[in-house]
């Protein structure tokens, strides 16, 4: 049922209704005032039901609250409040997400006046670990990723030693040592061969001894 066209066929019939009283009082039906006074502090029965109007021309509402049932995969009522009667009453049982309703306040209340001041030890304790933890799962993964780093240099074909970089420029560097000996040798025999000098001197007292050095 559309709920707009229920209300406005409810609306037109307590319209007819409250017409149609001061029709038969002999009143104008022009005037305002006259409908409605004849709408307020009063029930009828409409097309959504038992409809219910105040002192001061308000309706008395009419709700039902309803509850997924898991079993018939659909919502069914499981309450219903009468706004006339100003009573709640329960049609079925409730369906609690854990089996049991929640709590109506919270655990230190909603101005903080059930618990004291500041929070217990193991809030803290429980702060402190997962700061530590934190931590060492930072300083695994850096060293995890620099690891993985090395290890992938490491297994790279391409990669060369600085020594074997150096190889030729240190063999061409030995080729031109050895020319330049080879040309101070022709260049500068007299400094570039060794020679023998034998000195000798007599004395009275002593045999004749020969002195040997080697000059480079």
């Amino acid at each position: 049922m559309n709920n707009f066209i229920s209300a406005f066929y409810d609306a037109v019939l307590l319209y007819a209704i409250a017409l149609n009283e001061t029709l038969a009082e002999g009143l104008d039906p022009r005037n305002g005032r006259n409908i409605t006074s004849k709408m307020w502090n009063r029930t009828f029965v409409g097309i959504t039901g038992n409809v219910s109007i105040d002192q001061n021309g308000d309706r008395y509402s009419d709700y039902s609250l309803l509850d997924l049932d898991d079993n018939q995969d659909k919502f069914m009522e499981v309450a219903y409040y009468s706004g006339a009667q100003n009573a709640l009453r329960q049609v079925s049982d409730f369906h609690w997400v854990k089996g049991s309703p929640p709590k109506d306040s919270p655990i230190c209340g909603w101005d903080h006046s059930k618990c004291p001041e500041g929070y217990p030890f193991y809030y803290y304790a429980l702060f402190a670990a997962l700061v530590v933890i934190l931590l060492l799962l930072a300083g695994v993964l850096l060293f995890y990723r620099r690891y993985k780093l090395e290890t992938e240099l490491a297994a790279m074909s391409w990669k060369i030693r600085w020594e074997e970089l150096e190889g030729d420029d240190v063999a061409r560097k030995e080729k031109k040592k050895k020319r330049a000996r080879k040309t101070d040798f022709y260049n500068h025999p007299d400094q570039s061969v060794p020679f023998l000098r034998s000195n000798s001197r007599t004395s009275n007292n002593s045999d004749k001894v020969g002195h040997f050095f080697i000059y480079f």
